[in-house]
């Protein structure tokens, strides 16, 4: 995604030129060549129409429907507007709209566009059938009974349903089924799943949930507009919940989601990196920094050392990288998961760290969810009686032979009254650690996936020759091998006596690539939009006899890598020796070549053997092109 940069000694040139451009918009549209078009120079400039022509295709990603994403790609949205066929060649006028507060996702004419959160700029085909670009609230399509779920936890109630496109959502509770109740936020609520935690023990509770359409304004004589009813919930509270006379707060995290919700306000746990929860040894490990700042604490880190000082609701805790001993307020405890640094990112485990902050944990299995609840002020102590939370353990299998076989396209029998479930998508994160020339690969199911009925999963796999299977229920696992040694696994979706057909794996343990400089450099004296070459290092690794290099300038495929290692919206290149650069000559596309002063381009390298066979450890980078060389982050 290109990147503006506003420096203050051009604003007379930026005025002179908007008087220049402004007229020309007001004469009809403008004609612009879609290999060089970047919508984010038009943001702000709603009502703009652009001509171009585009051929349609499948290629590349989309976000919305009827209204896109200006970082969707214009020729694949076309055909899902159905404003060109595949392969056709047209010209075609969209419209600069302003950026949404969300975005709908769907399937149209064998295209899928995918939801999104709030997004800077929008556009829409002047030509599309049917486009809705509502000037009033309209209903978007309610839930069905199996859209909603709710759990009872220790502190409360949860609720969540499917995400709708609309502002938010109100939500009213009442302990008498046929009236609506009060709203239990004066704020509407943004994120789709809401923990009630102010409620009283052993009491039965009634929650209707309504779309918010328009956001009240009482400066402007504006009300807030609610729409149909989307769920409704009957609830029995449990006997543990203790009443404290403080308002409780909660913030839901969830493993594999960027998003968390604070008392109902969804947010980006690190915004704009796509940083998740993950499970490291069966213990929910996430990037503290968000939590402890949502509870109106401080987090401080001490480089020498490795040293994170957590301070909340007047507890102090102090953690180490790679160490289980902590401290909480002076006073020495373990743990049994040490904190540890991913993404450049300090992960640490929630439970021991919320609980020490005079916060309580639960875990909800059904969704992989933490439930953290603390008082607004600390006046009454905290249950010494603390849930532990126990998702289910990630299983680790330590094959030393490769293995020779895997099982047949579909292994269901035939016998089975169950029915065949979908194949697995297994991705492969990065290891957490590398000892005696051993290195430990994970494996996460991607999300989301239909994968029908199914009661578990089995890898398939090779050991002191002998053909094994590893059975197992959660939806992670880790495989430990000997660097330098080429792995073949399959693994299957079992429903019952039924298995799905095998998702083969082939990778070879090679170590991790180290990088040594990230580099950009202007190819005119000009600062401001200068175009620019760019590049970077790296050093050898052992076993690799070559490099696949994938660039991407859209930040939305870059965190679906981090997120899910999907490669969908990069381009490749294939080089043999430790480095990359555009100024040298590349086989790949124009757009990604020519980057502007400004502009990032997202660039992961893997490391490939001599077979032609990937690794599993790549390595990821942000350059942005600034003219200058920098040292790359480890």
């Amino acid at each position: 995604m290109k990147q503006k940069n506003s420096l203050k000694v051009f604003i007379i040139a930026f005025v002179l030129i908007s008087l220049i451009v402004i007229p020309v918009y007001a004469g009809g549209p403008i004609r612009v060549n879609i290999d060089e078009l970047y919508l984010s120079d038009y943001r702000g400039q709603d009502g703009v129409v652009l001509s171009m022509t585009i051929t349609g295709t499948t290629e590349g990603n989309v976000w919305g429907t009827g209204i896109y994403s200006d970082d969707s790609d214009i020729p694949k949205a076309a055909v899902h507007a159905n404003v060109v066929k595949l392969g056709e060649t047209k010209t075609v006028e969209i419209t600069i709209m302003p950026g949404q507060s969300s975005y709908v996702g769907s399937t149209k004419n064998g295209i899928e566009s995918y939801d999104y959160v709030e997004w800077e700029g929008s556009f829409k085909f002047n030509d599309a059938e049917n486009v809705d670009v509502p000037t009033n609230p309209t209903l978007p399509p309610t839930n069905t009974d199996e859209d909603i779920s709710s759990e009872v936890f220790n502190e409360g109630v949860i609720m969540s349903w499917n995400k709708q496109g609309s502002l938010g959502y109100r939500i009213f509770r009442s302990t008498i089924e046929e009236e609506l109740g009060v709203s239990v936020t004066d704020f509407y609520i943004t994120s789709n799943s809401y923990a009630d935690v102010n409620v009283e023990p052993n009491t039965t509770y009634y929650y209707t949930i309504k779309l918010v359409l328009v956001e009240a304004d009482p400066l402007n004589g504006v009300k807030e507009v609610l729409g149909d009813v989307i769920g409704r919930y009957k609830i029995t509270t449990g006997s543990n919940i203790i009443k404290t006379e403080n308002v409780k707060n909660f913030i839901v995290l969830q493993i594999d989601n960027p998003i968390m919700s604070v008392n109902g306000k969804a947010q980006e746990i690190d915004p704009g990196r796509g940083t998740t929860p993950i499970i490291v040894s069966s213990r929910s490990m996430v990037p503290i920094r968000a939590i402890v700042e949502a509870m109106g604490g401080t987090i401080g880190w001490e480089n020498s050392s490795q040293q994170i000082t957590l301070t909340a609701n007047g507890n102090t805790v102090k953690m180490w990288i790679g160490k289980k001993e902590i401290t909480v307020n002076g006073t020495t405890q373990t743990i049994d998961v040490a904190p540890l640094i991913q993404n450049e990112r300090t992960f640490v485990p929630v439970r021991f760290s919320a609980e020490n902050l005079n916060a309580k944990v639960d875990w909800i299995n059904t969704t992989k969810e933490a439930i953290i609840t603390y008082d607004s002020k600390q006046e009454t102590s905290v249950s010494p009686e603390v849930p532990v939370i126990k998702p289910e353990i990630t299983p680790e299998i330590n094959p030393e032979v490769i293995p020779e076989t895997k099982p047949e396209t579909s292994i269901d029998t035939g016998t089975s009254q169950n029915s065949v479930p979908n194949q697995p998508v297994f991705f492969m994160e990065d290891q957490f650690n590398l000892s005696n020339n051993e290195a430990q690969v994970n494996f996460r199911l991607k999300r989301p996936i239909t994968l029908g009925e199914y009661t578990g999963f089995k890898v398939y796999f090779t050991e002191d020759g002998k053909s094994e299977v590893f059975e197992f229920s959660d939806d992670a696992f880790s495989y430990s091998e000997e660097i330098g040694k080429t792995v073949d696994i399959s693994i299957t979706t079992v429903n019952g006596t039924a298995e799905s057909t095998p998702q083969n794996l082939t990778f070879t343990l090679m170590d991790k690539i180290v990088g040594d400089t990230i580099w950009s450099e202007r190819q005119t004296d000009d600062l401001f939009g200068s175009p620019c070459w760019y590049g970077l290092s790296w050093k050898a690794v052992d076993g690799a006899s070559q490099y696949i290099v994938y660039v991407s300038k859209d930040i939305k495929s870059y965190n679906n890598f981090i997120n899910y290692r999907d490669l969908t919206g990069f381009s490749s290149i294939t080089v043999t020796d430790t480095s990359f650069s555009t100024k040298a000559g590349t086989d790949l596309p124009a757009d990604i070549v020519n980057a502007t002063w400004g502009e990032s381009r997202y660039v992961v390298v893997f490391p490939v053997n001599a077979d032609g066979v990937r690794g599993p450890f790549p390595k990821y980078f942000q350059i942005t092109m600034t003219g200058v060389s920098s040292p790359a982050h480890y």
